[in-house]
């Protein structure tokens, strides 16, 4: 008895993410491109989520001329965090630093499609991670020549 409605939990769960998510997220989430970090990373940035626990941490590997040659994400929490994640490092791969600070919600949202508006902030979470990355990067790299901008996330 307790088998069925386990089987008939998992199958209603399993209609709920089809209805909630289109069809473009559902197959970025089931193979998430740039998932992992790695050593070498000159430019690594964590934002989290404090109301929800959701964390993206970006890795980025920066060529002296500014240009990023790799970006790598972990992400812990629901389905657009790690979505936006992905996304955001496929946009800003062999892009120049100066491009990738300018990458916007707006340009993870064209990837993804319709967003529930209560979701937007996961989206915002990975683009302050790729800024907090490039910031730690050009901390590194100026050695103390550069004034980072002070961001504080809240995030409601």
């Amino acid at each position: 008895k307790y088998k069925i409605l386990i089987y008939h939990y998992y199958i209603y769960l399993y209609f709920m993410y089809l209805i909630m998510y289109n069809q473009k997220i559902i197959e970025i989430f089931k193979n998430p491109m740039n998932v992992g970090g790695f050593h070498g990373a000159n430019g690594v940035g964590k934002v989290v989520e404090e109301a929800t626990n959701n964390i993206s941490k970006m890795y980025l590997k920066i060529t002296e001329d500014a240009l990023i040659e790799e970006a790598r994400f972990k992400a812990m929490g629901n389905v657009i965090t790690i979505v936006s994640s992905s996304v955001a490092t496929q946009l800003i791969t062999n892009k120049k630093v100066k491009e990738a600070e300018l990458l916007s919600a707006n340009d993870i949202l064209e990837v993804l499609g319709e967003v529930d508006a209560d979701k937007l902030v996961f989206v915002e979470l990975a683009v302050n991670a790729v800024k907090d990355a490039i910031n730690e990067y050009k901390k590194v790299v100026l050695k103390g020549k550069y004034q980072p901008v002070i961001r504080e996330y809240i995030i409601c």
